[in-house]
């Protein structure tokens, strides 16, 4: 009897455990806007991981060619013909602790480049940081909530 009510607690403190985890993470799941103002960004759950991609566009309009922009400096030459609305930017990032998530890659849009990622949730305020090496050396975006 002893081994069912353990068999219980264990089984009752992974549940609570993993509804924790997932709860946490839903704090930052949804539509997030840059300092810029530029776009809207939407963070969603990839499997175990955070993901996001561009939900919309101030100008999602090309001037020059009237039609949806396209990541045309993306360094990878095959993507240069993909749509920027709807991209996904963000991938892999992973809950490391409360507020904390990193071991993702963040790809940045204004210079074609994919940089390892780490991010930070606190006081409301949702900090994305890419780098290359140490995140010292690497640059931050901050994001509020839609």
């Amino acid at each position: 009897m002893r081994q069912i009510f353990k068999l219980f607690g264990l089984v009752a403190f992974f549940s609570l455990f993993l509804s924790f985890n997932a709860n946490a993470d839903s704090d930052i799941l949804g539509k997030w806007i840059p300092e810029e103002r530029d776009a809207v960004y939407e963070f969603y759950q990839c499997g175990e991981a955070i993901c996001a991609k561009v939900f919309s566009l101030k100008e999602p309009i090309d001037p020059e060619t009237g039609k949806p922009k396209l990541d045309k400096i993306n360094e990878n030459e095959s993507l240069r013909t993909r749509p920027i609305l709807g991209m996904q930017f963000l991938d892999g990032l992973k809950k490391k602790g409360k507020g904390k998530w990193g071991d993702g890659t963040v790809y940045n849009g204004r210079d074609g480049k994919t940089y390892t990622a780490l991010m930070k949730l606190k006081n409301g305020r949702l900090e994305v940081r890419g780098y290359v090496g140490m995140p010292m050396l690497g640059k931050s975006t901050f994001f509020t909530r839609d």
